[in-house]
């Protein structure tokens, strides 16, 4: 990032949708897994 060159600090956050079910857990595994 740009302004990790400027000695400022960067904290980037994912936020974890809530799942009901093992499938939807399948998925947010994956989103993460792909931005991560």
């Amino acid at each position: 990032m740009k302004v990790a060159g400027e000695a400022i600090s960067v904290h980037l956050h994912i936020m974890i949708l809530l799942v009901g079910s093992f499938e939807e857990l399948d998925q947010e595994v994956k989103l993460v897994k792909a931005v991560v």
